[in-house]
């Protein structure tokens, strides 16, 4: 397996970690929607790595991974 390199990063908004879980979408904008797996957030960031959404869900509810698409 050859050399990886980061190419983007972003914190959680509120400073924490998640312990497992969590994924990343880019959207064909630049933008980034992000799922904090056992956190119970999402946030989406700018093409500049701006927060632009956060969401916290209720207690006791999380997301394994998060999407966002068009809603038809």
């Amino acid at each position: 397996m050859g050399a990886r390199t980061l190419v983007r990063s972003v914190d959680q908004p509120e400073g924490l970690i998640a312990p497992s879980q969590g994924n990343g979408q880019t959207l064909p904008n630049g933008e980034l929607v992000v799922g904090w797996g056992a956190l119970p957030y999402i946030s989406e960031y700018s093409r500049a790595g701006a927060l632009v959404f956060n969401a916290e869900f209720p207690a006791g509810v999380n997301t394994y991974r998060t999407y966002r698409f068009d809603w038809k």
